[in-house]
């Protein structure tokens, strides 16, 4: 499913696609569910085969660029009342428009045109989430032929979507591209961390985010992102959950194996002094709460969690101590 089909398999396949679609072009009275489904499998075969061709032009290519366009277009998935908030974790059904939705962005690495673009648009503003995760999800490759359209779309998604998977899979195409154009991403997670994690609820786009924002800081010394992650060390018990992934996340930074990396050194002394100061932060967030003659749900969670970023940094760092001396005795 994820591999890149060669030219014999194209070759292989093709003539039966390309038969399937003739007889759908002229199809009568079939069956409406078996139409949606010849159609979901011309749209995956038309995705895998795109994947390989290298020119926009040929039988193959006209195929793979009818299909998609067709079926972007195509009345299903139908939106359901209850889509969005049961759309809490990546899952969906092979239908025309989620399979228009994986291949269109492929398709633009050898044709970046405007009606397929056009067509990724409308896929990203699409009334079911799973189509809009889906196409968001392989947004990143639209940057390579088409980077100002990459931008504009991925800002849009920042700046108007509400489900927080989708969100998610913006940060996962922000990191493929992250330092092609540091400013203008910066500018879309900025969207994101004021819209949508203002809450600090358990999710993966915190994690993603915050591994954005970690890299950001350490790497690149990104000023707002510098900044961000001082607040969490200033204000350690109102940021808790953020403060545990981002210890966490500088952790990958600085484990024992890169010490005596050069090429990393100055990361890797950021990446300590950070660790060092979320300790801190969080032993005087902890004492905060200590002191409390009560503590509400909320303060036992975020107890919880400055009590990981204690836990967490000691344990790691003595297993990845004594895995090496057991490595090298």
């Amino acid at each position: 499913e994820n591999e890149i089909p060669d030219l014999v398999a194209i070759q292989t396949i093709f003539p039966v696609a390309e038969s399937l679609r003739a007889k759908l072009t002229q199809v009568g009275t079939a069956d409406a569910q078996v139409i949606i489904t010849a159609w979901s499998s011309l749209a995956a075969c038309a995705r895998l085969m795109c994947r390989t061709l290298k020119k926009p032009e040929g039988a193959e290519f006209e195929f793979c660029h009818s299909v998609l366009l067709f079926c972007a277009r195509h009345a299903e998935p139908k939106p359901e009342p209850t889509d969005e908030e049961n759309f809490k974790s990546p899952g969906w059904a092979s239908s025309p428009r989620n399979e228009a939705a994986e291949g269109l962005p492929w398709l633009t690495l050898i044709s970046p045109s405007e009606d397929i673009l056009g067509a990724i648009r409308t896929l990203v503003r699409d009334p079911v989430p799973s189509v809009r995760y889906l196409v968001t999800s392989h947004l990143f490759r639209v940057h390579g032929n088409a980077p100002e359209f990459f931008w504009e779309a991925a800002a849009l998604v920042a700046r108007e979507e509400s489900n927080k998977v989708v969100i998610n899979a913006l940060c996962h195409s922000l990191f493929r591209v992250l330092f092609k154009n540091e400013q203008r991403a910066v500018d879309i997670l900025k969207i994101i961390f004021n819209r949508s994690l203002q809450q600090h609820d358990e999710s993966d786009l915190l994690d993603s985010f915050v591994t954005l924002l970690v890299g950001l800081a350490l790497v690149r010394q990104n000023e707002w992102a510098v900044g961000v992650i001082g607040s969490f060390l200033k204000h350690p018990v109102k940021n808790a959950p953020l403060l545990r992934r981002a210890s966490f996340t500088a952790l990958s930074y600085v484990t024992p194996d890169e010490f005596n990396d050069a090429e990393n050194a100055v990361t890797v002394e950021r990446g300590l002094a950070w660790v060092r100061a979320s300790i801190e932060a969080a032993a005087q967030g902890i004492g905060e709460l200590r002191v409390r003659d009560q503590l509400s749900t909320e303060d036992q969670a975020h107890f919880r969690d400055m009590y990981c970023v204690i836990d967490e940094v000691v344990t790691r760092f003595y297993f990845k101590l004594f895995y090496r001396e057991v490595k090298s005795a």
